[in-house]
């Protein structure tokens, strides 16, 4: 069995095909990142121990594995030196730009744009990202379809055509997971989608005199989550849920991870981030994964 610890730390949505990622400890190198394809990971079980996720460059737009070790803090997936490292404020419009990161301030002077997504279930929010990640954005939040409402020249800007849209017309800001299953398993059509999309953002652009045409596209293509849509039982794990998922990974729809074995299984990627975890391999025998389980919980019961 290797010597080599797993822990997840989330997915790259930046290539073509979403990929799965991991910091990896051993005792004779440093740790490091490695990215693995859903096709290659038939199985994961989650372990009782985390780590901190590690680092986030906003300019360069790289991620690093965390170097100390240390466990995150309360707030969130990261210990407080990443976090630092990190520099980055979602919450930027409630503080002075003096109290942000350098890295910030520079990023937040950068084109950002308007953007409404959809999920499904004719479930339509409001959001901003950066000009030029902005795609990257919507395969993040798992939308299904969307579209460029207004490109700005900071963040501040885009903030304030995304607030006056949210409390104007009701747009939401942010869909939960269990929402977005929803939409999934809505079966909405792609047309009607994006149909919605262009009539929201024709009423919005002329009401407030924006002069942008782009039209709406799709994100994620259905033939990446039919099996979803088309399945007649689909569990979908929770708190209580067991963390040992079998089975391979069918597809990656932002943060949900699909699996199928003897039935349809959707879980979010965000019950794994930071837990030291066994992905098994195609090849592997998923006993090797309960007795790593079992192990773990000895370790922190003693």
């Amino acid at each position: 069995m290797s010597s080599e610890k797993f822990y997840f730390v989330g997915i790259d949505h930046a290539s073509a095909e979403a990929r799965l990622l991991f910091d990896v400890l051993s005792l004779d190198r440093p740790p490091s990142r490695r990215a693995m394809s859903p096709t290659d990971v038939a199985g994961l079980t989650r372990l009782t121990k985390f780590r901190c996720t590690g680092s986030y460059n906003l300019l360069s737009g790289e991620s690093e594995v965390c170097r100390s070790g240390k466990l995150p803090s309360r707030a969130g997936q990261q210990c407080t030196e990443c976090w630092t490292l990190s520099g980055f404020n979602p919450a930027f419009y409630n503080v002075s730009k003096s109290e942000l990161s350098e890295q910030q301030q520079k990023y937040n002077l950068e084109p950002h744009s308007v953007y409404l997504a959809h999920f499904g279930a004719s479930q339509i929010k409001i959001g901003i990202a950066n000009a030029r990640r902005l795609n990257l954005r919507w395969k993040e939040q798992g939308a299904l379809a969307a579209i460029e409402l207004f490109r700005a020249t900071s963040a501040y800007d885009a903030r304030h055509l995304e607030l006056k849209v949210h409390s104007g017309y009701g747009f939401p800001e942010a869909v939960r997971s269990n929402r977005k299953i929803e939409g999934l398993l809505s079966r909405q059509p792609e047309e009607e989608m994006l149909r919605e999309l262009q009539d929201d953002a024709d009423r919005l652009r002329r009401d407030f005199g924006l002069a942008t045409d782009e039209r709406p596209r799709i994100v994620y293509a259905r033939r990446l989550y039919a099996k979803v849509s088309e399945a007649n039982e689909v569990m979908v794990t929770n708190a209580s849920s067991p963390l040992t998922l079998r089975g391979p990974i069918v597809s990656i729809i932002g943060g949900l991870m699909v699996w199928t074995a003897d039935r349809i299984a959707i879980t979010t990627a965000q019950k794994f981030l930071g837990h030291q975890v066994w992905p098994k391999s195609v090849d592997a025998d998923f006993a090797d994964c309960k007795s790593i389980a079992r192990a773990a919980q000895q370790e922190n019961l003693f």
